[in-house]
């Protein structure tokens, strides 16, 4: 692209430049779960918030429960294993799942041993 810069003096400087554009439309991903000791434990694939429902997918992000880590990789929530969490992450755009959607569906539960 050419362009031509012209300042309030009448001096002017052209010259080319090019630059690109990357468009990021999607929601974050969770590339890892886990419990340790008593919390549940996300990560995300870039920089997010996170928040659960614990009825089905079908929620506002802002009615929900927020997760700890607040756009960043780590996340957080108290573990239970009465509920299954049903978790959407966001990244600083925007970008979502779906409305009836969620980037995770966790079941919380013990493994009982003899």
């Amino acid at each position: 692209m050419f362009m031509t810069c012209i300042d309030d003096a009448g001096n002017n400087a052209n010259g080319t430049t090019a630059f690109s554009i990357q468009v990021d439309n999607q929601p974050p991903r969770i590339i890892r779960a886990y419990r340790e000791t008593s919390t549940l434990k996300i990560v995300t694939d870039e920089d997010s918030s996170c928040v659960y429902g614990i009825k089905n997918c079908n929620y506002a992000f802002e009615n929900a429960s927020a997760m700890t880590g607040e756009l960043t990789r780590e996340h957080s929530a108290d573990w239970r294993t009465d509920i299954t969490y049903y978790i959407k992450c966001k990244d600083e755009f925007g970008n979502t799942p779906a409305p009836a959607s969620c980037t995770l569906v966790a079941h919380g539960y013990e493994i009982q041993t003899a």
